[in-house]
């Protein structure tokens, strides 16, 4: 009686840890979001060089079409504002902010909590051969 208990209790709690692990986007949904990202960093750039031009070069005969491109590509977002930003000093060197994004990177990987368990890992899955 105390095993039987014991075996749906394990199977109450890895239940409860599988539905609190947040649901995976798909293949199509990744690639949907990079091309969104992607497609609004060049819509900002453009609108970037088409102010530069308009800015730097008023005599230019291009400015009227720069002019258009920025009516057709609407107003420049600008970046939502979280509280104030942590103050780090800028980095000196490609060398130090290479070192810089691989603590990130290394920090962010070491806090992030697993939702796999080793069961259902697709490295321990069986192969067919």
């Amino acid at each position: 009686m105390v095993k039987h208990i014991a075996g749906l209790l394990l199977v109450f709690i890895l239940s409860l840890s599988q539905t609190a692990c947040e649901q995976k986007k798909s293949d199509a949904e990744l690639k949907e979001e990079k091309v969104k990202t992607w497609r609004e960093r060049q819509r900002q750039q453009a609108i970037k060089y088409y102010n530069e031009l308009v800015k730097n070069y008023p005599d230019s005969p291009h400015v009227e079409d720069a002019k258009k491109k920025l009516d057709a590509l609407g107003p420049a977002a600008t970046p939502a504002k979280k509280g104030p930003a942590p103050s780090a000093p800028a980095p000196s060197s490609k060398r130090s902010r290479a070192s810089i994004q691989t603590r990130t990177a290394s920090s962010t990987i070491a806090t992030r909590p697993s939702c796999s368990s080793p069961r259902s890992s697709p490295r321990n899955a069986p192969t067919s051969a």
